[in-house]
C-alpha cells in the first residue's frame, strides 16, 4: 500500500483531486435528503482542474485503483468520494514506515 499510495499522491492532478473531494459541500450535484452531497461529479471537478475529461478519467481510476476514492452511479452520475479511512492508513503507513520513533518522554 505505501508505495501505491505514495505514486498515486506524486501526481500533482490526483493530489488536487483529493484536495478538492475532502469538501464534497462547495459543489453543486445530487443530495442526500438531509442536503448532504452524496458525491462529487467529474464535471464539477474540472471547473477546478487543468485537465480534459479523458485524463481526469485515468487519474480517477489509478486513485480509484488504490483505494483513496470510490466511484458510485447516482442515476445519470458517477460520484466521486474520498475513501477517509484508506487515507488515514495511509498517512499511518508513512508514519510508521518513513519517520524515525518519537524519542521517550522523560518525566
Amino acid at each position: 500500500i505505501l508505495a501505491q499510495g505514495l505514486r498515486a499522491l506524486a501526481n500533482p492532478t490526483r493530489l488536487r483531486v483529493l484536495e478538492l473531494l475532502k469538501d464534497p459541500t462547495k459543489f453543486e450535484g445530487p443530495r442526500a435528503a438531509n442536503g448532504r452531497p452524496l458525491g462529487v461529479t467529474a464535471k464539477a471537478l474540472l471547473k477546478h482542474l487543468r485537465c480534459t475529461q479523458p485524463s481526469l478519467t485515468e487519474q480517477m481510476e489509478i486513485l480509484i485503483r488504490v483505494g483513496l476514492v470510490e466511484a458510485r452511479r447516482h442515476g445519470r452520475w458517477v460520484l466521486y468520494t474520498r475513501d477517509e479511512e484508506r487515507i488515514r492508513q495511509l498517512k499511518q503507513t508513512i508514519i510508521d514506515h518513513l519517520l524515525p520513533p518519537a524519542p521517550p518522554v522523560s518525566s
